[in-house]
């Protein structure tokens, strides 16, 4: 874990600096987060990938309000059913395999992301991730129930109505939440796609 506190300083002085308007990117500078090799196989195992899945998703282009998806992939949990989703907690002995090491695809050059999955099980499983936006970091953790055969739902906080909702398809796995995540600094968040590092 120190090494991604080391990871965030490094990224957010970088930034700060303002070394990103430079010929090299943020990307490029940070390219030791994940190689782009296995961020090229990822997306061609979810174009793969002729997965249906039980549980309604949206587009990323619905989640953040730019637009119809206008034939994009459907690959996140919306966000109005994570909640009633949540207490469709069952068992799945066919469930993906979610568990490993999984790096964010960024679109935006600030952000970033890791998230380890372990102990899976027919019921779920556990899940600790470091996430950075800029110059704030925040981590969550916990566990994860299955809803579906390839959808976990985590309870972060039942009172604030805080959850994160796990959605893989093919080898993509795709992260949403709802409510505050006492855990994290102002915009960071766990949402976006990831890929096996």
């Amino acid at each position: 874990m120190k090494w991604r506190v080391i990871f965030a300083t490094v990224l957010s002085t970088v930034l700060f600096c303002g070394c990103a308007g430079k010929s090299e990117s943020a990307t490029e500078v940070a390219g030791a987060m994940f190689s782009y090799e296995s961020m090229e196989e990822g997306v061609e195992e979810v174009e793969e990938a002729e997965e249906e899945s039980s549980v309604r998703v949206v587009s990323q282009r619905d989640l953040t309000g730019s637009g119809d998806s206008g034939g994009s992939s459907v690959t996140y949990i919306a966000e109005g059913e994570i909640v009633s989703l949540y207490a469709e907690k069952a068992r799945f002995s066919n469930a993906a395999k979610f568990e490993g090491d999984w790096q964010r695809v960024e679109l935006e050059s600030d952000s970033a992301g890791d998230i380890r999955i372990t102990d899976q099980n027919k019921e779920g499983f556990s899940f600790e991730g470091f996430f950075v936006y800029a110059m704030n970091t925040g981590d969550c953790k916990g566990t994860a129930y299955f809803v579906s055969s390839d959808t976990a739902i985590a309870c972060i906080d039942e009172a604030s109505e805080t959850y994160v909702a796990f959605h893989k398809v093919g080898g993509t796995l795709y992260i949403s939440h709802i409510g505050d995540i006492s855990t994290m600094d102002m915009d960071v968040t766990p949402d976006g796609e990831y890929i096996k590092s």
